[in-house]
């Protein structure tokens, strides 16, 4: 698929949805891990991203929740899922647009969107954040601002 498709496909799954999301598979090259994000929520809303999993669903279950509450998270805001999982909402730094979201970048023509990184918990409820976690969770990059 050439980046023309793409962007079409993007921009159909935003009238239709409300955003798109897109999947990333791990890296060998690099090392990067796997990751997902959302186009679209801007500017109404952040940006999405999440790393370590191609689970998009939980982009679209939280992006239905500010939607919902008419607000974004705030920073470091735990956010319960379905009960049982919760993930942990930080306000990500540039390198989300340089090094994740990039795609979101040449949609909107330009850098100038937030984005909120959800952070998954290890087994033991830890995030990457905190020096308790365990891997492979605790190898997550974390994008907070320095």
């Amino acid at each position: 698929m050439g980046m023309k498709e793409f962007h079409s496909n993007v921009a159909d799954d935003i009238r239709r949805h409300g955003r798109s999301v897109v999947c990333v598979g791990k890296c060998e090259e690099d090392g990067t891990p796997s990751f997902a994000y959302t186009i679209g929520n801007w500017p109404r809303f952040p940006e999405l991203l999440i790393i370590g999993t191609l689970d998009g669903r939980v982009l679209n279950t939280l992006s239905e929740m500010m939607i919902e509450r008419c607000a974004a998270f705030n920073d470091s805001e735990l956010v319960n899922l379905d009960g049982k999982h919760s993930v942990k909402i930080i306000n990500a730094d540039q390198r989300a647009q340089d090094q994740f979201t990039i795609q979101a970048g040449q949609h909107f023509g330009h850098e100038n969107y937030r984005v909120l990184q959800a952070l998954i918990p290890d087994c033991g409820g830890h995030f990457p954040d905190e020096p308790e976690c365990q891997p492979p969770y605790s190898t997550i990059p974390v994008l907070k601002p320095q």
